[in-house]
């Protein structure tokens, strides 16, 4: 159903919370306690142009949500968009994301960091298969453990990896798996083309340590060509 709230300003705690609404709108919203929208499977469109703050897992799990109008959004909380079909967003005044905010876009292919965010949440972009550009301004100085994850063949037997590991193998210094308590076999250490938003994050991953160049064959122009 279509919901249209001219005068609301405010929702409680699951207000619609696994309900059939397909669209909702709330020009004067202002406020808003989690999960309101979380599990409406059929909710296709929001708009919410006076809302600044997305609470806890306000939309999680709106699997059919491709539209949301916030733009005087400043705060994503976590799970807030969790699971969600949003194709493209760009958020000019968000200045925090936190954990989860993103995590399980599965439509989304790429994404424009605002300039005033300085801090991004764990796994805020986790699940995002199809992320291919990503743009990181300066302003950020901190993004959470699993952000950006690095992976191993399925049948290579090395289950982590330290931190220091890791810039050793991109720089060069490490080049066999024996190294690292793995097989003797040579380090196959694939990368994304320069400019990408994978490359930029392991740029900022290697902080200030120089990666090693690459074979062409091993840098990859999407992540579908890293992963089957």
């Amino acid at each position: 159903g279509v919901v249209v709230c001219d005068n609301l300003v405010e929702l409680g705690t699951e207000a619609f919370a696994q309900s059939g609404i397909s669209l909702f709108s709330a020009p004067v919203l202002t406020s808003l306690e989690n999960n309101v929208f979380i599990d409406c499977t059929d909710l296709v469109s929001a708009s919410m142009p006076s809302l600044t703050v997305l609470s806890l897992g306000t939309f999680k799990n709106c699997t059919s949500l491709k539209n949301l109008e916030a733009p005087l959004l400043t705060e994503i909380k976590a799970n807030a968009l969790r699971n969600t079909a949003i194709s493209r967003f760009i958020g000019l005044n968000v200045e925090s994301v936190g954990n989860y905010a993103f995590a399980g876009f599965i439509s989304i292919t790429s994404f424009d960091i605002p300039n005033q965010i300085v801090k991004i949440g764990n796994s805020a972009f986790g699940g995002c298969e199809n992320l291919s550009s990503v743009r990181i301004p300066n302003s950020v100085i901190s993004i959470g453990s699993e952000a950006f994850v690095f992976f191993v063949h399925k049948d290579n037997n090395i289950n982590s990896l330290t931190t220091e590991q890791i810039k050793a193998i991109y720089s060069g210094e490490i080049t066999n798996w024996k190294e690292v308590g793995g097989k003797d076999e040579k380090i196959v250490a694939f990368q994304r083309n320069e400019g990408s938003g994978s490359q930029s994050m392991l740029v900022r991953f290697m902080d200030g340590k120089p990666i090693m160049k690459a074979p062409s064959e091993q840098v990859n122009d999407l992540m579908s060509g890293i992963i089957e």
